[in-house]
């Protein structure tokens, strides 16, 4: 063990760990692009040292709306039967009167 709290990789690697829990709200809400990013970022520096703001910033991260929400799928529609027909006949190489 003391070759371990003796070893200067083992401290870089743990404040590294550290750091990067402590931004995580931050890149989050980056990624996913919400709206007022700016609230979360100091909300997140403000409160990333107390056990209570840091889950809460992180929770605002991953609930706050975005700027432009992802549209929502549709269901699939079929196409027209003509259409299909027109379609089929072109991968074939009939012409339409053939």
């Amino acid at each position: 063990m003391s070759a371990l709290q003796n070893s200067i990789y083992f401290w870089l690697a743990l404040i590294g760990l550290l750091a990067f829990l402590a931004v995580l709200p931050t890149l989050i809400a980056l990624a996913r692009g919400v709206d007022d990013i700016a609230i979360i970022m100091l909300f997140n520096a403000i409160c990333c040292t107390t056990v209570f703001g840091w889950p809460i910033a992180l929770f605002l991260a991953i609930r706050w709306p975005r700027r432009n929400p992802a549209p929502r799928p549709t269901s699939l529609q079929r196409r027209p039967a003509e259409h299909r027909a027109n379609h089929e006949s072109h991968i074939y190489g009939r012409g339409p009167g053939a």
